[in-house]
């Protein structure tokens, strides 16, 4: 018996391509969100929106690749493994699970 045996794995960046991914629940009372923009089929970039400032900031640019539904965000040398379904993204980020939500 093959149980949980899918198809071929095949990659599937191009769905993120142009959206916006953002996390409100920050349990930081000086950080109003976390937002993940894919520009590109393998450039994901970092944002930040501090409560005292009026614009959002980058926080990195990476490379990211997607397969099924893990998405691998690497920079250098560090590696982020988040869990893609269509509404949300969950990322485990130093030691807190962030729930990202489609916001365009």
């Amino acid at each position: 018996m093959r149980f949980f045996q899918g198809g071929p794995k095949t990659k599937s960046s191009q769905i993120l391509v142009g959206t916006d991914w953002i996390c409100t629940r920050t349990d930081d009372s000086l950080i109003d969100f976390y937002k993940f923009h894919f520009s590109t089929a393998k450039t994901v970039e970092g944002w930040i929106k501090y409560s005292d400032q009026s614009e959002e900031l980058k926080a990195f640019s990476a490379s990211y690749e997607k397969e099924q539904n893990l998405i691998r965000i690497r920079k250098e040398k560090e590696i982020l493994v988040a869990v893609y379904s269509e509404p949300k993204i969950v990322a485990v980020i130093d030691g807190k699970t962030l729930n990202f939500i489609r916001s365009k």
